[in-house]
């Protein structure tokens, strides 16, 4: 009896895993060109990974291919999903499992017989576009778990919103807030994956103070390192104006306890640590630039 290919005379079984050093960084692989031709697989970063073999485990097949395509060993894997892989005008077929899994090791090593191309470590912050949608499924999943500020380092941007007699908003974090409770800060948040920083301070202006924003400018940028509470934030500081005739209020009111306007003199001394460190940049930039304050 001739044997059999997996995938094409017979259903395919495959193991791939999602691989985070101790530095909360993940590795994903390129694999080479099959002869003189490149497929279009070949173009994207996944996970590394490959078949299991006949009388052996998913866990032992997991732990031999990652040995094998890149040297590293692992440990805790964990099952985050399955994928089907039907391709019929290739007649394949193909069904993975794909777990997460760690290393306490980040010098990985390519074998010059494995079929990888190219290897590397990345982060949330710094997700390749072009990664197979398996991979992408998997990143998603094991994303909701982790936390950024706490399990990689977090970032952010938040906006000092003024108007032409020398007021700006702030809000005040809430008891329940995840650092700085009780605290008055400006408008901001996490930068979400694809937007751009623009774009999250208009999102965040109009999320928590329902007003639109112009004349956003760049202040300055804050190292907010918060030891006690195990977090690790950077974040970008800017100053716009409130569109004309529009009314701020409170519209996170789990969030925030307060939303008021304060002059400029009259700012409270319990500021989020952000907020302190760029509030007297705005206040100098926004003399310069509208003049003095009419008392």
């Amino acid at each position: 009896m001739a044997e059999l290919k997996p995938g094409r005379d017979c259903i395919g079984v495959s193991v791939f895993g999602l691989v985070f050093n101790q530095k909360k960084e993940f590795l994903l692989i390129r694999t080479k060109p099959s002869g003189k031709k490149t497929r279009e697989y070949d173009k994207i970063w996944s996970m590394p990974g490959g078949t299991i073999e006949m009388g052996e485990t998913a866990e032992e097949a997991l732990k031999r291919e990652i040995k094998e395509e890149v040297g590293l060993k692992i440990s805790d894997p964990e099952l985050l999903c399955y994928n089907d892989y039907i391709k019929k005008s290739e007649d394949r077929h193909w069904l993975s499992l794909n777990f997460k899994a760690n290393t306490s090791s980040d010098r990985f090593q390519i074998d010059d017989k494995a079929e990888v191309a190219d290897c590397k470590w990345f982060t949330f912050a710094n997700v390749p576009t072009n990664i197979s949608p398996f991979t992408q499924k998997c990143l998603a999943l094991v994303q909701k778990e982790i936390k950024a500020g706490r399990d990689y380092i977090g970032v952010g941007c938040g906006v000092f919103i003024t108007n032409k007699k020398g007021e700006v908003i702030l809000q005040l974090r809430s008891k329940n807030s995840k650092n700085e409770a009780g605290k008055w800060e400006k408008m901001g948040g996490s930068i979400e994956y694809g937007e751009t920083v623009e774009q999250t301070l208009r999102r965040e202006s109009l999320e928590e103070s329902g007003v639109e924003i112009t004349d956003i400018e760049f202040l300055s940028y804050t190292d907010h390192i918060l030891k006690d509470e195990n977090q690790h934030w950077l974040g970008l500081n800017f100053m716009a104006l409130v569109k004309d005739g529009q009314v701020p209020k409170n519209m996170e009111l789990h969030k925030h306890d307060d939303l008021r306007w304060f002059k400029f003199s009259e700012v409270p001394d319990n500021l989020a640590m952000p907020t302190k460190e760029s509030l007297s940049f705005m206040v100098k930039s926004w003399k310069e630039k509208y003049g003095e304050i009419n008392k």
